[in-house]
């Protein structure tokens, strides 16, 4: 979890799985349960595509998420309830979104640089002839 860049998407994630899984319960026995079942999988997506891609693909997972969270806001206006759960979720999907868009905003500004100095290991890279290791003692090469 060292390279995520904000820890928060990845938590607020968990909470809207966790509120997804209620609302799936609540509308099990309805004729929604296709669509709430849908809005389950995608939410389950969410932590998954974020803890998925870390480091320099981080914005891949996090552009994965953003749109996870759009088809998750398009499936609740189709369902129109204002039911306590569905309230509490729309909430939860809103600043999931919120802070998914502060996490890409921030990572678009930064820039990685090369290292200044190379390894030895890079010199055979440029070219350069490898240097052959004879060793003239013969116990040595007894030993191993």
């Amino acid at each position: 979890m060292k390279g995520f860049n904000n820890l928060k998407v990845l938590k607020q994630g968990m909470q809207l799985v966790t509120a997804a899984h209620q609302l799936s319960d609540a509308y099990a026995r309805t004729d929604m349960a296709g669509l709430v079942k849908e809005i389950n999988l995608l939410a389950i997506g969410i932590p998954s595509s974020i803890a998925h891609y870390s480091g320099t693909e981080n914005q891949k997972g996090l552009g994965d998420a953003l749109e996870a969270v759009v088809s998750i806001n398009a499936k609740l206006e189709t369902i129109g309830s204002d039911a306590a759960e569905v309230a509490n979720f729309r909430q939860l999907i809103e600043q999931e979104h919120a802070l998914i868009q502060l996490a890409l905003a921030k990572g678009e500004g930064r820039s990685f640089k090369k290292p200044a100095k190379q390894s030895r290991l890079g010199l055979s890279a440029k070219n350069r002839k490898p240097i052959t290791f004879t060793s003239t003692q013969g116990f040595q090469a007894e030993l191993f």
